[in-house]
């Protein structure tokens, strides 16, 4: 007389009586509860014996009672996915796009770098660097922000938003306003004017950005002094000449 004793709770599957035919027990390899949770066979007991195989066939015993206790053994899992647009480091490899099944308690590191793209753009990512602990199915989609690079340079101090710089360069978010003034400076006492080709300008950013700004010396006040003073010194040549004759 043989007994069997088949309780397996993931797969609903129940059995308990006596057999007097080989009987064979079919082990589900995955059990899917949703699309996020799972079970993955892992073995079963057989009276308290480990084994991995993925059915097992009983036969009846010759003898006159025989007890077969029989359990399987699940592991429970839930599907982790991680997307990004961009290359992000998962548990130390690279990977755009994440998807895994995983047992809970499980680690998942996160390493999401900033990206520096040769025409002045650059993305941060959403997240930093963190751990997340697996208890429950998992979706994470990390975003991107935009920074362009803004150079202004100018042969002389320039005033950006209120502040004096000679030259400016910073990672600014897109809409973003610069307002920025180019006074005109003076040398030799006001005689000599240096003149913007900018006097004012006001950006928005939308796009990495490159201004320069130009100073050009003017004489014009030094062209006119200058005049007046040989003016003068020809009527005083004049001047002498003509009372010398007298």
């Amino acid at each position: 007389m043989t007994c069997v004793s088949y309780s397996n709770p993931v797969a609903n599957q129940y059995f308990s009586g006596y057999i007097t035919q080989p009987m064979t027990i079919n082990f589900p390899g995955t059990v899917y509860v949703s699309s996020g949770e799972r079970y993955v066979f892992q073995g079963y007991f057989v009276n308290n014996e480990f084994l991995t195989n993925s059915s097992i066939t009983i036969t009846p015993s010759e003898t006159w009672f025989t007890q077969y206790d029989i359990e399987p053994v699940y592991q429970l899992q839930y599907l982790v996915s991680i997307v990004s647009p961009l290359p992000i480091y998962i548990n130390g490899e690279e990977a755009v796009n994440y998807t895994n099944w995983l047992s809970p308690g499980s680690q998942v590191s996160i390493v999401a770098l900033d990206y520096v793209f040769p025409n002045g753009t650059m993305f941060i990512p959403g997240v930093g660097n963190e751990t997340i602990t697996v208890n429950a199915p998992t979706t994470l989609a990390i975003a991107w922000s935009p920074r362009y690079l803004v150079t202004v340079t100018s042969t002389m101090p320039i005033y950006i938003n209120g502040q004096l710089v000679s030259n400016y360069t910073a990672w600014v978010s897109p809409g973003i306003t610069l307002t920025i003034r180019a006074p005109t400076y003076s040398a030799y006492g006001g005689l000599v004017l240096y003149q913007p080709n900018i006097t004012s300008a006001t950006l928005t950013i939308s796009k990495p950005t490159k201004l320069t700004i130009t100073y050009t010396p003017n004489y014009d006040r030094l062209y006119i002094v200058m005049g007046v003073i040989v003016m003068v010194f020809v009527i005083l040549i004049i001047v002498m000449r003509m009372s010398s004759k007298k």
